[in-house]
């Protein structure tokens, strides 16, 4: 049989959380505090970063001049924001 055996423990829900399981509660959104200009300051910083890491602007600019149709710009700015 060798030494490889398995052990099945069966446990009760409420044994392991009690009668009254706690209720979870969706995280608040955390949202910019402008009223901190550090923050602000921050944030407009990495905001920019990524712009110009992503080539965002370019990337939009190439989809708006693409085509005329607002569908098929529309699609390709959709792909961008992925």
């Amino acid at each position: 049989m060798g030494d490889h055996r398995l052990f099945v423990i069966d446990f009760l829900t409420s044994s392991l959380v009690g009668n009254a399981p706690p209720r979870i509660v969706r995280a608040q959104a955390r949202r910019l505090n402008t009223n901190i200009p550090r923050a602000t300051e921050k944030y407009v910083e990495k905001f920019e970063f990524s712009l110009i890491k992503h080539n965002i602007i370019q990337r939009l600019g190439e989809a708006h001049e693409s085509s005329r149709h607002k569908e098929v710009v529309k699609e390709r700015v959709d792909t961008i924001d992925i």
